[in-house]
């Protein structure tokens, strides 16, 4: 089986179904694929709180990457990280950033 590394866009993405999102995830994560949270958000000691509040409730824990309105992209691959599959509202995010 081939394992996969996912994106997914928190703002109007995951939260406009949280519940159907959270089920994906804690599936994928179960079949041993890698799940990131991946925000054009800044890093606000408020933004963590609430979205790791969020993530632990619906049982879907995942490391948040902050962009701070940055490529998606780019931002993932400074980190070593290749994403094989984005889920987002906003692709253009992805490449151009906010």
């Amino acid at each position: 089986m081939i394992h996969q590394t996912f994106a997914i866009d928190y703002d109007e993405t995951f939260t406009s179904a949280p519940e159907l999102w959270a089920m994906f995830i804690r599936e994928a994560k179960h079949l041993r694929n890698k799940v990131y949270c991946v925000t054009s958000r800044r890093e606000t000691d408020e933004s963590v709180d609430q979205m790791n509040e969020v993530f632990s409730r619906l049982g879907c824990q995942m490391p948040i990457v902050f962009t701070s309105h940055s490529p998606k992209q780019y931002a993932m691959q400074q980190r070593g990280i290749k994403v094989d599959v984005w889920i987002d509202d906003d692709p253009k995010s992805i490449i151009f950033g906010i």
